[in-house]
């Protein structure tokens, strides 16, 4: 378990991938999954910025009813568009982060 306003790296030799976390003070959670390749720094950038972009979407009031919904029920499927567009952009590090160019 990840405590609340922290954050997590987890490393999954037998799948050859990383699984990043950030849980918010008020418990809403948020985690990428890449191949162990990608750089720690990178993840941690794009899952602030996907933590930002939903802020602005989702009041934090939204938020608690989303833990109810994962407390009581099956996993909701939230459809947020923004998300493909962050997944697209952040394939490959070195487009969008400067420190991974100048790596080369």
């Amino acid at each position: 378990r990840t405590p609340l306003g922290t954050r997590m790296a987890i490393n999954l030799p037998e799948a050859q991938a990383r699984c990043y976390i950030f849980v918010q003070k008020d418990g809403l959670a948020f985690a990428a999954l890449t191949d162990d390749q990608y750089p720690e720094r990178v993840a941690f950038m794009v899952i602030k910025k996907i933590v930002q972009e939903f802020s602005l979407k989702y009041e934090a009031k939204q938020f608690s009813a989303f833990k109810v919904i994962k407390i009581h029920t099956e996993d909701e499927d939230i459809k947020w568009g923004k998300l493909d567009e962050f997944i697209k952009q952040y394939q490959d590090p070195k487009e969008v982060d400067k420190l991974e160019k100048l790596k080369d």
